[in-house]
């Protein structure tokens, strides 16, 4: 499951469970702890392919691709545009009736 196999697919292959007997255990602590530890694992692998990926994008040669990916690398350490600009017009005006 932690791969991408539905519950089904795993409880068939994987386990040799019934759909309904592995939903049950799914539903234990100790067994949903365990699932957790392993998808943050899978996680933490991908994240480090994903960096990699965006790292390679700043050398691409389209322009567009390589703002983005350098607007969102410069993201992750804090360094970003200013947001968009609010304008107050009127704010001290005083009601006319």
């Amino acid at each position: 499951m932690v791969t991408g196999e539905s519950i089904t697919a795993a409880a068939a292959k994987v386990v040799g469970l019934s759909r309904e007997h592995l939903s049950r255990e799914l539903g234990k602590p100790h067994v949903a702890a365990f699932m957790h530890q392993k998808v943050q694992r899978n996680l933490a692998v991908a994240a480090t392919r994903a960096g990699a990926a965006k790292v390679e994008l700043l050398d691409c040669d389209n322009a567009m691709v390589r703002d983005r990916a350098s607007s969102f690398v410069l993201g992750l350490v804090g360094i970003q545009p200013a947001s968009q600009l609010s304008v107050n017009l009127g704010a001290d005006l005083e009601r006319r009736e």
